[in-house]
């Protein structure tokens, strides 16, 4: 059964798990237990209480329903009750609580990776909804802000999309490993990161430049807002790819709950098109594309010319991408990196090393210098990786991380690298430094580092990445 995780700050109903959201999570169950969009404070927490009492006494007593994922990655199919912690994904738990139209109400925990550094045991929540509500909620399938009713419908979008593509690059890893806890993903994984990541920048630099009132020719560089005569929102961006014919690949999507104001909507019905009569002669036909209708506004040629691929390779940042060999790396020795490294990451470290800090620490250091005398001969040995930051931490300037691959038997270097180092650079009082943040597997790596370019294959390759990480 899922491992009670009891902290002060992360704390989850019956100290399960961590919440998200924690600080409007008493708000959100008071009022969908009451069915009020009123709230008292006093009344919030005696409906806690009354919650968590019920989900303490399931737990102790293994009461309580639990899901995995299919092999298809298209469902979810309930275990028995016995079922141990590594076959299921969900843990559903009944309360006397009722919906509007008189169904149970369950507290849902799901599956992901543990992270004890933010007191994370691998569960989190919370959902409070009905098992239908669950059930559709979980068996729809997610690409960054893109939402697909199913799994099956986002590999065809996915699908679709790959036939698309100019020659030449291969967008998925060679197999992927069944987890019942993890989710597969499509059948072209390195291509559904690239997506998922590519809208989150280009909505955060629509409403940063929103944020500074830029100029609105800069803002329509970025995305452009549509609407038909229904008042329905439609986004058209640039996915900076491009098709077998050389042509931008661009992207038309319906908007949900959009506001103008927070990236707070999700996209869905994706539409894919390389020209404006592509666009305009699909997206204004019933027969071909119902969603959108036949009112929705022209888009022209020079419009669309106008929506540039999302920039992270700028003279601006040029610098920041080549790791410079000479600016030291630190805080191998905090407690925060050693959680991630030996704790939350344990699994990632080679046969040998799982048991040993102290031989695994040594290791680290003597992969990194290894890495080190390879970035000295070779400067793209060491690739960036580009990490968006939230809106509310948004600067002129997004940073850059870099991927550092570890060899951890430097006795075998022909064995490869292990994982990869991500470090940030921070200008401190003495100079800049890298600080160590965490390690992520190689699959992963090539996935974040694919967001920006494709990377030099000296480790990282496609072609010999075998997928172990079932997060990604």
């Amino acid at each position: 059964m899922p491992k009670i995780c009891r902290d002060s700050e992360h704390t989850g109903i019956f100290s399960l798990g961590r919440l998200e959201h924690s600080k409007t999570i008493k708000k959100f169950l008071y009022q969908k237990a009451n069915h009020t969009s009123d709230f008292d404070e006093t009344e919030a927490d005696v409906t806690l209480n009354q919650i968590n009492q019920e989900v303490e006494d399931s737990f102790k007593k293994d009461n309580f329903l639990k899901f995995r994922y299919g092999k298809d990655g298209n469902s979810i199919e309930q275990l028995d009750t016995d079922a141990t912690e590594a076959k299921y994904a969900f843990a559903c738990f009944p309360t006397s609580f009722r919906s509007k139209n008189n169904n149970q109400l369950y507290i849902i925990y799901r599956y992901t990776h543990p992270d004890q550094s933010n007191n994370n045991n691998g569960w989190i929540g919370i959902q409070f909804e009905t098992l239908e509500e669950f059930k559709d909620e979980a068996e729809s399938y997610s690409i960054g802000l893109l939402k697909f009713a199913t799994r099956q419908n986002a590999n065809i979008f996915i699908t679709e999309l790959e036939k698309l593509l100019l020659p030449g690059e291969f967008w998925n890893f060679d197999s992927q490993k069944y987890m019942a806890n993890h989710r597969l993903k499509t059948d072209y994984n390195i291509l559904e990161s690239y997506i998922g990541a590519t809208i989150s920048k280009i909505i955060l630099d629509y409403y940063h430049l929103i944020d500074t009132n830029a100029p609105q020719k800069e803002i329509d560089h970025t995305m452009t807002i549509s609407t038909n005569y229904k008042n329905d929102s439609y986004a058209l961006f640039n996915t900076g790819l491009l098709s077998e014919y050389g042509d931008d690949i661009l992207l038309l999507v319906k908007l949900y709950h959009f506001n103008p104001e927070h990236p707070s909507f999700t996209m869905n019905h994706p539409m894919l098109v390389t020209s404006a009569e592509d666009l305009n002669d699909r997206a204004h036909n019933k027969d071909k594309s119902p969603i959108f209708g036949e009112k929705m506004t022209q888009i022209d040629s020079n419009e669309l010319d106008k929506i540039t691929p999302t920039q992270y390779l700028t003279k601006q940042t040029l610098k920041s991408i080549i790791f410079d060999p000479d600016i030291e790396i630190v805080g191998l020795d905090t407690q925060e990196f050693q959680n991630h490294f030996f704790k939350d990451n344990n699994n990632r470290l080679p046969y040998g090393f799982k048991d040993n800090p102290r031989y695994a620490n040594i290791a680290l250091k003597a992969g990194i210098d290894l890495a080190i005398r390879n970035a000295r001969r070779n400067y793209k040995y060491i690739v960036p990786q580009y990490r968006v930051k939230a809106r509310n931490e948004r600067n002129d300037q997004d940073p850059f991380q870099f991927l550092i691959p570890i060899v951890m038997d430097t006795k075998n270097i022909n064995l490869g690298p292990s994982f990869a180092l991500i470090v940030d650079e921070e200008n401190r009082q003495g100079g800049p430094v890298y600080v160590a943040k965490t390690i992520i597997s190689l699959e992963m790596a090539y996935n974040n580092a694919r967001v920006i370019c494709k990377p030099d294959d000296s480790w990282l390759n496609r072609r010999t990445l075998k997928i172990t990480d079932p997060s990604i």
